[in-house]
């Protein structure tokens, strides 16, 4: 947003698995830099889903932020949290790698039940290269 890209979906996909590469380069990085200080290892996790949203500026004249809210923003939000209990860094519903199109390399697939959702969502571990 503002612009809408129709790969939209292909290009959050890529950017999540770019930001995968950076953060295990950043944990092993972290791991040679400080092998000794019992440091805890450095991970991170990435939701990505498709779906209409409300963005935009939010708030007042004296407090604003750009915003994304919405049912599918809370979806990627709790697939963000998810990637814990599924042992991945991307997991992506089966709407975002649809939509993403041929070439998105995907890992296992399982279906789970997220808060606020009625329906179980569709779930495929993204692999990173």
């Amino acid at each position: 947003s503002p612009v809408h890209y129709p790969d939209h979906a292909r290009r959050a996909l890529l950017a999540a698995q770019g930001m995968a590469r950076e953060a295990q380069g950043f944990k092993d990085w972290m791991k040679q830099r400080f092998p000794d200080r019992g440091l805890p290892e450095f991970g991170i996790g990435i939701g990505v889903h498709t779906g209409p949203a409300v963005m935009g500026d939010i708030g007042s004249i004296k407090r604003r932020e750009f915003t994304a809210i919405g049912d599918t923003v809370n979806a990627a939000s709790r697939l963000e949290g998810a990637t814990k209990d599924l042992g991945c860094v991307v997991a992506a519903s089966a709407a975002a790698i649809k939509a993403g199109g041929e070439g998105i390399r995907t890992g296992r697939r399982q279906v789970i039940q997220v808060k606020g959702k009625a329906e179980p969502i569709e779930v495929f571990e993204v692999l990173v290269d």
